[in-house]
């Protein structure tokens, strides 16, 4: 997903009436992409996966659960784990920020190729990414749909 730099984002009236915009630019995108490459073959099919987290931060005094905006602070202790040695190549998850301060991207460090054992690293990879702990108590990162 791309990082809104000018402008805000569209509210949902304002998406109607311009989607058949978006989603002509789309398609002609996607007809330049398989112009430029109809003539290659024999190239490694690669793919990836990508998940979205909410931060979010338990105040179990006061039986509250709000949205953590500390991404940034998150994303320095992720970059620590990303840079130890010990966590296997293909299980290394990075992690982005996106576009608030509450919610990152991790995917992995390299895609995946098209042999089988390839698939499982995509589970492995969710369950690491949810047990990556970092330094700030009581905040946890979910994927939950809506919050």
């Amino acid at each position: 997903m791309g990082i809104l730099s000018n402008g805000r984002p569209l509210n949902w009236s304002e998406i109607q009436s311009v989607k058949t915009i978006f989603k002509n630019h789309a398609l002609n995108d996607l007809i330049l992409i398989l112009n430029k490459h109809k003539k290659t073959h024999n190239d490694a099919f690669l793919w990836s996966d990508e998940i979205e987290y909410s931060l979010i931060r338990f105040n179990h005094e006061n039986k509250r659960v709000q949205l953590c905006s500390k991404a940034d602070e998150i994303l320095k202790r992720f970059q620590q784990l990303n840079n130890d040695k010990t966590i296997s190549e293909l299980s290394q998850i990075i992690f982005h920020v996106e576009d608030c301060n509450f919610v990152i991207e991790g995917i992995p460090s390299k895609p995946y190729h098209s042999h089988p054992n390839n698939y499982y690293y995509v589970q492995s990879n969710m369950i690491l990414s949810c047990n990556e702990e970092c330094d700030c108590k009581m905040i946890y990162a979910i994927t939950l749909n809506a919050y």
